[in-house]
């Protein structure tokens, strides 16, 4: 505006000079039109530093408009190919705009969805419930999210979620001054996720059933297979105890036919803890023990089948220590290792037992521990299979030999340990042995302050009450096995009956002191039977001691919640048979 002024000043002087020098009697001063020319001059610098200005601000200005252009492409690229659908509703609700996806979305055009109403673009099960929500989405400044169903055109439908969220400036939707309200709508097709979570929920239900049914055909092979192993081992152990009858090959005979069941029976345990693991099903039961006693029993376990083998078991030290641990769990583990060491090694080899005190590491602190390690002579394990070692059904070189087994034992092991909060590991050197160890948590002494010490017991032989046991059974084979026992033992009488209907009539009229129940019986099974008896007031008080081959946990936990007054299971230990029913 001041150049613009100069100008006008300075060409008015111009025209006062002119029309003077124009009269006949006007006079030029040198001085005034000299001093004219020069501002002259200047006007024209500032004229052409002007002329440059607005060149430069010509150039930004379209560079402005470039990148301007540049980012709006941008930005409609970006909208239309998002991977959700955008719509914008104007007060009525009109769509005023929408992206490809969008139209993708529901197999038409962005012409075909803009300026027709939205519920067009829902199904008819929306409309009502649209409408109504509509008015107050509009005033609500919140995001609100909710499902969906929109037509997939002509006649396909699916779930979307829709994001929305009102909006105060219009001007960039639209010009007109007349648009008073807009909800924004962010669309997510959510019809594939939906699928995928019901296929995995179809999936899981499948592999429940499927687990469901392998546990009942585990829980029925484990009691098809005990059945027939209780008729083996019982008769074996009759024939056993009286061995002054045979002579040493008959004897050798029934040994290796004893044996042989108990392997039988170890492989049906580790498949059924195999199972339990595998499905985090296995329960540890904790309790202070002590280590001398724990490893004494799984010494005493395997020592007829290191003589089976001609092999030496040697134990170096007689340290003891305290831990807390499920007791059966770790003789298992400690058993399996032994199993292995004799298993795998060489003729007239051994296995030592090294324990002592060591150190689990971990994030928090270093847990003193005991290890517990086992060491062979045998041929030891190949690089090849070491990283597989504990893998289940892995056997390292022993595949194709003849040794027995089914590769479970150490993967059940390394998780027995592992639950108890111990590690196991191993060292070998082909064609020289291996080194097996576990370490295991002990308890301080300050732990240990509440541990009352077992008194040494002095056992006697005991004069016990002679009983009328009634064993109710219905396969002939275990009733012989039975007779056949008590047969010989003078102290206490047998009957039997061989269904639940005839148990409970012989009940009545025998009065037995106790009664001996399976639990698989036709008819009314053993469960029902225990539950007549303990509602009778005549023979409520009898002892009931359930004989099942099913042995799992959750049919032990079930035995015990159904009144019974203790449990056994086959094949049964002919030993522990005789110890239960003397309790009574």
């Amino acid at each position: 505006m001041t150049t613009d002024r100069n100008f006008l000043t300075l060409r008015k002087q111009a025209e006062d000079l002119i029309l003077k020098i124009s009269k006949p009697e006007g006079e030029i001063n040198p001085d005034e039109v000299g001093k004219l020319l020069h501002e002259l001059s200047v006007h024209q610098i500032e004229l052409e530093l002007q002329n440059e200005e607005l060149h430069v601000s010509e150039t930004e200005l379209r560079k402005t408009n470039f990148e301007l252009k540049k980012t709006r492409d941008i930005f409609y690229q970006l909208y239309h190919q998002s991977p959700a659908g955008y719509i914008t509703l104007d007060s009525n609700g009109i769509v005023i705009q929408t992206n490809q996806k969008m139209a993708d979305m529901v197999y038409t055009s962005i012409k075909a969805v803009e300026k027709k109403h939205f519920t067009h673009l829902l199904h008819e099960k929306e409309h009502t419930a649209f409408r109504m929500k509509f008015k107050s989405l509009l005033k609500n400044e919140a995001n609100q999210k909710m499902k969906m169903t929109f037509r997939r055109f002509p006649n396909q439908y699916f779930t979307a979620l829709v994001e929305m969220r009102s909006v105060d400036d219009y001007s960039f939707i639209s010009e007109d001054s007349s648009v008073t309200g807009c909800l924004h709508l962010v669309i997510h097709d959510i019809s594939e996720s939906i699928k995928m979570e019901e296929d995995l929920i179809k999936a899981k239900d499948n592999a429940e059933k499927a687990n469901m049914a392998k546990n009942e055909f585990l829980s029925r092979m484990s009691h098809e297979l005990r059945t027939p192993l209780n008729g083996i081992l019982g008769f074996a152990q009759i024939l056993l105890m009286e061995k002054e009858k045979l002579n040493e090959t008959q004897q050798k005979s029934i040994r290796i036919i004893y044996e042989s069941g108990h392997h039988l029976l170890r492989l049906i345990s580790d498949i059924l803890d195999y199972s339990k693991i595998e499905t985090g099903r296995i329960e540890f039961i904790s309790e202070k023990a002590r280590f001398s006693e724990i490893l004494a029993e799984s010494i005493n376990i395997v020592q007829p089948f290191a003589e089976r083998y001609s092999i030496d078991v040697i134990l170096q030290n007689k340290k003891d220590w305290v831990l807390m641990v499920d007791r059966a769990r770790l003789r298992q583990a400690i058993v399996n290792l032994l199993t292995n060491a004799i298993k795998y090694n060489k003729p007239q080899g051994s296995v030592t037992i090294n324990c002592h005190e060591s150190i689990i590491k971990n994030r928090e602190m270093n847990i003193p521990c005991i290890r517990i390690e086992v060491i062979d002579t045998g041929k030891g394990i190949q690089e090849k299979d070491k990283s597989n070692i504990f893998a289940a059904f892995e056997r390292g070189g022993a595949k194709t030999s003849n040794i027995e087994g089914t590769g479970i034992g150490l993967s059940i092991t390394k998780n027995i340990v592992e639950a108890m909060g111990g590690q196991i590991g191993f060292t070998s050197v082909y064609e020289q042995g291996s080194t097996f160890w576990i370490d295991i948590p002990f308890l301080s002494e300050a732990e240990i302050d509440n541990l009352i010490d077992e008194e040494v017991q002095v056992f006697r032989p005991k004069l016990y009450k002679q009983k009328k046991i009634l064993y109710i059974e219905d396969n002939k084979h275990n009733r012989n096995l039975l007779e056949n026992l008590f047969e010989n033992n003078k102290e206490h009488t047998l009957t039997t009956a061989e269904s639940g209907e005839e148990g409970i009539a012989k009940v009545s009229v025998e009065k037995p002191d106790l009664i001996l129940l399976d639990l698989n019986l036709p008819g009314i099974d053993g469960f029902k039977v225990n539950e007549i008896l303990k509602n009778n007031s005549e023979t409520a008080a009898i002892p009931v001691i359930s004989v099942s081959a099913y042995a799992t946990t959750e049919m032990i936990e079930r035995i015990k919640e159904s009144s019974f007054d203790d449990f056994l299971t086959k094949p049964i230990n002919l030993q522990k048979l005789m110890d239960t029913v003397n309790k009574y």
